[in-house]
């Protein structure tokens, strides 16, 4: 049996009403939901209005320092801030850009890592070098062998010389003692030869063979006897006794004799024309009474004298004696009593003949008292002389016994040792060839010169190079940071001192990487990188670092590490109330306040709709259903 059209209808009225059911609840969720935002956009707008930033104190172009919101991304960049900063999670790991990142990822070495930053660089350096002249090497070696040669020479001219000087001295040596005993044999000679040179015969010494000892000795026996009591008188003192002796042995100038000797006769004496001549040129008269009045005139005496007087005229053997060495000791200067008894005659430096010494003498004994110079005791002492000398001269001498003797003495004569050694000249050493001159070898220059031109690596900038250096040793985990080396080196085609900046390269530590579900981004051992979206939001940074899930550490220069600081410690970063933000947040809110308002009064329109609907149909539900009420009622009482 099928459906009646009002049964459909009011199927179709009871599923719609079904729906608008539906529809308002699902209007009326999303009021209340409406209703949540409202809270939670008032409860942000709320907390905004105390809302706070932080800030960082840097120097504006103009000089003045001025506060700019702080960010990661002013954090990790060079040289806005004046200090270097690092932020650092509870867990000791550094939040960094991913730009820094990348740099690390992609590089082996904290070199390579520098050179992500373009801060790799050369520093020319010029160096002037002096390089060997080949041509001046060989130049200074030929000079140098031969000034090596020439020094040979020389050592051997020295070497040969000092062996020959040695060799010399042993020939002056050999020959030294050879002379020595020479010398010795002929001082030995000497002495003998002195001893043999006295001991030559003296043909005038009358002690000896070669003088007779006959007649003659008697001869000179009788004289001594005849003068002796004139001599003893003169020995005594009376020298004018002794002048009886004298006039009896001169001869007269007139040429009257004595006799022969054998027959003297001094009749002829008659006191006149006896004069005789001394060698000073004075002349003495023989007294009478020297002759005939003396005590010693007798015929015995008179036959004695006479034979002593002839026996004195030969000169060749009767002149006064001399000792060896004996000169003449009188000269023109000397006084006449000097030049009268001396028996050397000095006007010829020859002895006097003994009968001239006997007139001088006579000569004397008569003037005493006027002849100058006169000395009693010295011609006393002469008196005794001239009567030795008379005495000794009046023996015969014999040439032949002379010779013998003589000969004899020649032949004991000691034979003068000869010396047959002989010594060279001293050696003296040659002279030195010419030494070599440098100048004579050597005219090339010294060296080369020659530019070098190295190429050190270096940093553009030296504290750029040292905040990098700083970020990857602090990623690496190590916080002590090497300081960047400062190296000067001349540069010698500029004449500068130029700066090379260095630092010891160590290569990259082995990391993992890993997936941060707090942060959605991939994290290595030692960092995790920020999201884009937080790098330049200033109030992230300052939410994570305010409520603690974030720490800022600072670096010291002076220690060259990081180390921890905050907000309320450093001077360099401060946290100051949001201005801009507030009033941001007044204009946010309005605008989110006005979306729910508008979207509100929306789903109220909806809801009334909804009921103005629900209504119409309930409406229509209440009459189809008293309609089909009546129907089944008017069938009910058909069927019954």
């Amino acid at each position: 049996m099928g459906m009646s059209s009002s049964q459909a209808r009011l199927l179709t009225l009871t599923s719609r009403l079904h729906s608008i059911e539906i529809s308002a609840q699902k209007i009326e969720a999303e009021k209340l939901r409406l209703a949540n935002d409202s809270n939670r956009v008032y409860e942000n707008y709320l907390n905004k209005l105390e809302q706070t930033k932080l800030v960082a104190s840097v120097l504006a172009d103009n000089g003045s320092m001025t506060d700019i919101d702080l960010t990661a991304n002013v954090i990790y960049d060079y040289k806005t801030l004046q200090n270097q900063y690092t932020l650092i999670t509870k867990d000791d790991k550094m939040l960094i850009t991913e730009s820094i990142s990348n740099n690390y990822k992609n590089t082996d070495s904290l070199s390579s890592f520098l050179n992500a930053y373009g801060l790799a660089t050369n520093v020319s350096q010029t160096i002037h070098h002096e390089d060997p002249n080949p041509t001046y090497e060989n130049q200074k070696q030929n000079y140098e062998n031969a000034l090596k040669n020439w020094e040979k020479s020389c050592t051997n001219i020295d070497d040969n010389y000092k062996a020959d000087y040695n060799a010399w001295l042993l020939e002056k040596a050999a020959y030294e003692e050879s002379l020595s005993e020479f010398n010795k044999k002929h001082e030995q000679w000497i002495k003998d030869h002195e001893k043999w040179v006295p001991a030559e015969p003296d043909p005038d010494d009358q002690t000896q063979p070669w003088w007779t000892t006959t007649a003659d000795d008697s001869l000179a026996t009788k004289f001594e006897s005849a003068g002796s009591g004139c001599y003893s008188a003169a020995k005594g003192g009376g020298v004018g006794c002794y002048a009886h002796v004298l006039a009896h042995i001169i001869d007269f100038s007139d040429g009257k004799g004595k006799g022969d000797g054998e027959n003297p006769d001094y009749s002829w004496y008659n006191g006149t024309n006896n004069l005789i001549t001394t060698t000073i040129g004075t002349t003495q008269e023989i007294s009478s009474g020297d002759i005939t009045g003396a005590g010693m005139n007798n015929a015995s005496n008179n036959t004695t004298m006479a034979e002593v007087s002839v026996k004195l005229d030969d000169e060749t053997k009767l002149k006064p004696k001399i000792a060896t060495g004996e000169t003449c000791n009188v000269n023109a200067s000397s006084s006449d009593y000097e030049k009268l008894v001396s028996k050397w005659d000095y006007r010829t430096g020859q002895l006097k003949s003994t009968k001239q010494w006997a007139k001088d003498l006579y000569y004397v004994c008569k003037n005493t008292t006027s002849v100058n110079g006169y000395n009693a005791d010295d011609f006393t002492g002469t008196v005794v002389k001239f009567q030795e000398a008379l005495k000794n001269s009046l023996t015969e001498f014999d040439q032949n016994i002379y010779d013998n003797y003589h000969k004899q003495w020649v032949d004991s004569e000691p034979q003068e040792p000869t010396f047959n050694g002989t010594l060279r000249d001293k050696p003296t050493k040659p002279p030195y060839p010419p030494k070599p001159k440098e100048e004579d070898y050597i005219n090339a220059n010294p060296t080369i010169p020659r530019d070098e031109v190295l190429n050190h690596t270096s940093f553009t900038d030296k504290d750029k190079a040292q905040w990098y250096i700083n970020l990857w040793y602090r990623m690496e985990g190590l916080n002590e940071t090497p300081k960047v080396a400062v190296t000067q080196v001349k540069d010698d085609a500029t004449n500068t001192i130029k700066e090379v900046y260095s630092v010891t390269n160590i290569n990259k530590s082995n990391t993992t990487y890993s997936t941060n579900p707090d942060w959605n981004v991939q994290e290595n051992d030692n960092y995790i990188v920020i999201p884009d979206n937080k790098i330049n939001d200033p109030q992230w940074l300052r939410n994570a670092v305010v409520e603690g899930y974030v720490l800022i550490q600072e670096f010291d220069k002076e220690d060259n590490k990081f180390f921890d600081t905050s907000v309320s410690v450093t001077t360099k970063i401060n946290e100051i109330k949001d201005e801009k933000g507030v009033k941001k947040a007044e204009a946010q809110y309005e605008a989110d306040m006005k979306k729910i308002d508008k979207k509100d009064r929306q789903y109220d329109t909806e809801l009334a709709a909804c009921e103005t609907e629900r209504n119409a149909i309930k409406e229509e539900v209440d009459t189809l259903k008293t309609v089909a009420k009546e129907n089944v009622d008017r069938t009910f009482k058909l069927f019954s």
